[in-house]
Parts: C-alpha cells; sequence; structure tokens
C-alpha cells in the first residue's frame, strides 16, 4: 500500500473534508507510524547497550580465565579445610577437629559429644542437646571458619599455625563470642 503524504497536496484542507471514519483511521495511523519510529529508535539504543555490555562481559571473562590459575593456588595453600570426625577409641565417642592448610594437619580436641553440645549451648545461648551429629558438624564448620584465621599466620610459609597461638576448641568458642 503506498503512503501518501497528504501535507505535499493540500494537507489539511483535504484532511478536515475527509469522512470522520477515514479522518480517525488517518489519525490512529499517524500514532502507530509515530509509536513505531520510537520503539524503533529505543530499540536500536537498547542494541547499541548489549553490544557494549557484550564486550565488557568478553574482557571480563578473559580476565577471570587468566586469573584462574592463582585463585586455584590460593585456594588449595591457603585457605583451611575444616573437618570433623568421631573418635571412637573410647566407650564414650569424642569429637576432633582437624584443620588442614597447606599440607599440613592439626588436629584440636573438642571434647565429648554432650559436652560439645553443652559448651555450644552456652556459646550460641540456644539449646544445642537435639542437634543431630550432621547439624552439630555444620555449626561448628561455620564458628570455626569464622575465627580460625586469627590463629593462622599464612605469611610465615614454614609456619603456618602462630607458635604462640593456643588452638583449643575452648578458645576458639571465645573468640568467636567476641565477633
Amino acid at each position: 500500500m503506498e503512503t501518501t503524504n497528504w501535507k505535499s497536496i493540500g494537507g489539511r484542507e483535504i484532511y478536515d473534508t475527509l469522512p470522520t471514519e477515514l479522518r480517525e483511521e488517518m489519525k490512529l495511523y499517524w500514532r502507530n507510524n509515530t509509536k513505531i519510529k520510537q520503539l524503533d529508535k529505543k530499540k536500536d539504543k537498547l542494541l547499541i547497550q548489549l553490544k557494549v555490555i557484550r564486550d565488557e562481559l568478553k574482557t571480563l571473562k578473559k580476565h577471570q580465565t587468566k586469573s584462574l590459575p592463582n585463585i586455584r593456588y590460593v585456594n588449595k595453600n591457603f585457605i583451611p579445610t575444616i573437618s570433623f570426625s568421631l573418635d571412637k577409641r573410647n566407650t564414650i565417642p569424642s569429637l576432633i577437629c582437624v584443620l588442614k592448610i597447606k599440607g599440613i594437619s592439626k588436629s584440636i580436641y573438642c571434647g565429648k559429644i554432650e559436652d560439645v553440645k553443652k559448651k555450644l549451648s552456652k556459646t550460641l545461648k540456644e539449646d544445642c542437646n537435639d542437634y543431630s551429629f550432621n547439624k552439630l558438624k555444620f555449626v561448628l564448620r561455620d564458628i570455626v571458619s569464622k575465627v580460625i584465621m586469627s590463629f593462622i599466620d599464612i605469611t610465615n610459609i614454614n609456619k603456618v599455625f602462630y607458635e604462640g597461638s593456643d588452638i583449643r576448641f575452648d578458645n576458639i568458642l571465645k573468640k568467636y563470642k567476641t565477633l
């Protein structure tokens, strides 16, 4: 369908002589035409922004890929691995916390499970007696992970744990209380 430029052939005079239905149709056409142009401009701006974002993402991903080996080295050597296990050598099992950093392991005796739950209840000010073993390990891992770096010297490669640091379960709980 061919569009007619009403302004070039008398414009307003011809428009005024048209029937009402046709005038309304023309108004709607021109409104839609204007809206289409606005949306096309908006789309073009968004496409330009999208291209900028894609370029920035590409650059950041390249940088991230280049730094990945360094991050893996840091994670492997400087972030401690915290695990808990049961020592069943006695009739009443005891809980042991094992810290591993830079290939060096340190075991921390936590105590009998019931005693650990009592100490934990005092520290957290909530009843921990009904905690399952897995829930207990989860809560303890969270506590130890928050305070353990104050007991560890990662600047001295040969001696990871401070010589004067007294890493005991009671000290870890005291340190956690002060946070």
